[in-house]
């Protein structure tokens, strides 16, 4: 009986923590307009911002 006790215990902690770590968190709206989405199959966004041009040299 301890056994399947301990057994159902454990599994519905499993359960819980993996809820509780699918859950997806807000963000907040100030960073949500700093990110940019980057095309498929790209690796830099396709606007280069004034900054990175004067880092570049241009």
């Amino acid at each position: 009986m301890r056994k399947l006790t301990a057994g159902l215990i454990g599994a519905a902690i499993a359960v819980t923590s993996i809820a509780l770590l699918r859950t997806p968190r807000p963000s907040s709206p100030s960073r949500a307009k700093e990110v940019e989405p980057i095309p498929a199959g790209e690796k830099v966004p396709s606007r280069i911002s004034l900054e990175r041009l004067r880092e570049l040299g241009y």
